[in-house]
């Protein structure tokens, strides 16, 4: 249960840990160049190697994330924010439709629920 509620916090968090995230990564890169310095390595070519060394970042950041939360539900919730920022700006449109939707689907399960009839 407290694995559920600590997934469900990262995904309200999300903005927070992205950019705990992305610090730590700049973090760990910087440091994998002043070692590649301290080797005798040149400044000029310590950059890049660390870039190399360290490998992928957006592959190292994915991975991550899917500690955090399951990809499944990063999906649902990526999925969730798009819909809300969707109905968001067009607001006069979802107000219209919204309860139309649900006036709709309440009086078809309302029809189909009273015209079955009943099975023994």
């Amino acid at each position: 249960m407290g694995r559920l509620i600590r997934r469900t916090w990262y995904a309200i968090r999300h903005r927070r840990r992205e950019d705990e995230l992305r610090e730590e990564m700049a973090f760990h890169r910087e440091m994998t160049q002043q070692e590649l310095e301290a080797g005798g390595l040149a400044p000029v070519d310590a950059e890049p190697a660390a870039h190399r060394v360290f490998g992928s970042g957006a592959l190292a950041a994915d991975q991550s994330r899917d500690v955090w939360i399951p990809p499944a539900l990063q999906g649902i919730v990526q999925d969730l924010r798009l819909a809300i920022r969707v109905l968001w700006s067009a607001r006069l449109v979802s107000m219209v439709a919204i309860p139309s939707l649900a006036l709709g689907i309440g009086a078809n399960t309302a029809v189909f629920s009273v015209s079955s009839p009943a099975r023994c």
